[in-house]
């Protein structure tokens, strides 16, 4: 036994000084950690280039909004868990990338592997926005991120030149030539060639032709920076949804500016940053073809919410909040009269899934995956693809479906209904309108909400508020986070947003997320409603009125 324990103990010490050997190090100090962390940084760029180098065709515009979205996404939570020093997304990531490294020497629950993964929390976020200035081909910003999270950050010598932003020109004399809306109407109709998705053109021309109206549509030869800051400054102090009011529709853009408009009415963060998406767009389109001598949109930057995290943006509902949803007197005598208003809600508590994507559901998106009934979000290849919609790549996924809608509900009875009646979508009553199937459920939600009280206390209840109802009920259950980021849509790592890890199978995901899920509500009476007895019968009403109208 002596001599066992002798060669065992012999062993480690011989793989120590091998390690020490290797990587110079003795400790998990401040410098090792600083290497680790700096190896991390240069690894996931380095994915990153060669990922986007191996494409085989070029951006489309609609990949290219996609990716940008995402990396937002993705850096918006990752931002949330550093204020929370919530630790638990990054952990799993931070263990892989230490048996790569062969890094066997540090516990998962030592100090120092909560102080690496805060670490890694910081660089995933530097990561995610240098991934965004790639989307908008602005490599200057590229490199003064590297460099502020290299040496600020970081705290290490850079090896990045320090780039700094152009200065603006001094005012020149007045030139002539083609007017800027000429060449926001050419961008315009160039961004339209590809797949370009209605929603967007629309909100694309607003913005092109807020800025001609602000700037006031000079000759594009005397765009400037000085044009560009001054545009920005008076954006901000627009009034918000000015073309929804009577005081201002008589006005124009120059007047609506010489109005002094409290700050309270004035346009939202959020809108302001939308506009600069596009008109960022333009700049480096217009400075890439020649039409300008310089970006002079490059120093435009989003404005951030500091005080608002993404889980504030809407409040979640309470226990009371779904009692007095689910047994509303609609409800409970049956009365809903169109089938959406009975489905949508339960869907959306059990699934998490946002509006949008429930409304443009098909019939052939409750499909068995892995042996496991589910609800497949995604694009249509059936002729709806101009309709159906993702937020982000991370929105591609499969929902198990809750037994409660399966055994008790009779979901899959009224899907094989509409099939058998000749509907193609789940919701066949709901119309196309303003780029969405959803406009008409957001309607009627926010009239049932208000009927019920619900925002009577100024909470910020919306149709979303499930998404963070069910998100955070799951984090209760204690369920895994990144089997909830699958389940909820979000992306899932800093790394190209999970592209080189693979998802859990659905069966396995409804065991970790929707096998938990109990709200200890009494839905027995919903078992007795028509959408559940008579499915048939439902269908062939909806489908009749239908062909009326």
């Amino acid at each position: 036994m002596a001599g066992k324990l002798s060669a065992f103990v012999w062993g480690l010490l011989e793989n120590a000084r091998s390690n020490i050997k290797k990587h110079g190090y003795t400790t998990m100090n401040r410098e090792r950690i600083k290497k680790l962390i700096y190896e991390y940084f240069q690894d996931e760029l380095k994915k990153d280039e060669e990922w986007r180098l191996d494409k085989t065709r070029p951006y489309t515009w609609d990949e290219l909004e996609g990716e940008h979205l995402g990396a937002s996404d993705a850096a918006d939570r990752i931002k949330d868990d550093l204020s929370l020093v919530d630790l638990r997304r990054v952990s799993p990531q931070l263990e892989e990338f230490l048996r790569e490294k062969h890094v066997n020497d540090i516990s998962p629950d030592s100090t120092e592997f909560k102080i690496l993964a805060h670490e890694m929390l910081k660089a995933q976020y530097s990561i995610l926005q240098i991934i965004a200035a790639r989307t908008e081909g602005d490599f200057k910003r590229e490199g003064l991120l590297k460099k502020e999270y290299i040496e600020v950050i970081l705290g290490m010598a850079g090896d990045q030149p320090i780039i700094p932003l152009p200065e603006p020109k001094q005012e020149e004399p007045k030139k002539t030539g083609p007017r800027l809306s000429e060449n926001l109407d050419a961008f315009f109709e160039e961004k339209k060639l590809g797949k370009f998705k209605e929603g967007s053109q629309r909100s694309l021309k607003h913005s092109l032709d807020l800025f001609r109206d602000i700037v006031n549509d000079p000759p594009l030869s005397e765009i400037n920076f000085e044009v560009v800051r001054d545009y920005f400054e008076k954006l901000k102090k627009l009034p918000g949804n000015m073309s929804k009011m009577p005081e201002y529709s008589e006005k124009s853009i120059q007047e609506i500016i010489n109005t002094e408009i409290p700050e309270e009415k004035r346009i939202a963060i959020g809108t302001i940053n939308g506009h600069i998406r596009w008109i960022k767009q333009w700049g480096a389109w217009a400075a890439r073809w020649g039409y300008t001598d310089k970006n002079y949109t490059a120093g435009l930057k989003q404005i951030p919410e500091p005080n608002l995290r993404v889980d504030e943006e809407r409040d979640a509902f309470s226990k009371q909040d779904l009692v007095k949803i689910f047994n509303s007197p609609e409800y409970r005598n049956d009365t809903l009269d169109k089938p959406y208003k009975f489905w949508m809600n339960i869907l959306a508590l059990y699934t998490g899934a946002r509006q949008a994507e429930l409304a443009q559901l098909d019939l052939e998106d409750v499909q068995v995956v892995d042996d496991t009934w589910c609800i497949k979000i995604q694009t249509s290849e059936t002729g709806n693809d101009a309709k159906k919609r993702l937020k982000t790549k991370a929105s591609k996924r499969n929902i198990p479906i809750h037994d409660f809608l399966i055994k008790d509900l009779k979901l899959l009875d009224y899907v094989d209904a509409l099939g058998m009646a000749g509907a193609t979508r789940l919701f066949p009553e709901l119309p196309y309108r303003r780029y969405s199937y959803g406009s008409e459920v957001s309607k009627w939600f926010q009239k049932y909400r208000d009927v019920l009280g619900l925002r009577e206390d100024g909470r910020k209840l919306t149709f979303h508020s499930y998404r963070h109802t069910l998100e955070t009920h799951l984090k209760q259950q204690e369920a895994n986070q990144i089997a909830i980021d699958e389940l909820i849509g979000h992306s899932t790592g800093a790394s190209q947003h999970g592209r080189y890890g693979k998802r859990y199978p659905a069966d396995q995901l409804k065991r970790m997320t929707i096998d938990k899920i109990d709200f200890g509500l009494d839905l027995s009476h919903l078992k007795r409603s028509k959408y559940v007895n008579d499915p048939h019968g439902v269908a062939k009403r909806v489908l009749r009125g239908l062909k009326k109208g």
